[in-house]
């Protein structure tokens, strides 16, 4: 359920030109589908549950959002 709503997609490959490995498509989805998503969920119930405001888990999701977009680390 969380997949369906989370949605995170990277760029980040490993290798040469004429053979690249994806870390999203070759390696977390190989190992378990939607697993960029379930990992920022679960982080987010920890801030949670360590008492962090949820004004500042939205503030900093969206900064870390705009930071990872501007260095091409996650994509739209």
């Amino acid at each position: 359920m969380t997949s369906s709503y989370v949605i995170m997609n990277t760029k980040i490959s490993f290798g040469e030109a004429g053979s690249k490995l994806s870390l999203q498509k070759d390696v977390f989805d190989q190992i378990l589908p939607g697993l960029l998503p379930l990992i920022a969920t679960f982080l987010m119930y920890k801030l949670l549950k360590k008492g962090v405001s949820v004004g500042w888990i939205i503030l900093g999701t969206f900064v870390l959002g705009i930071v990872c977009c501007y260095f091409k680390i996650l994509v739209p």
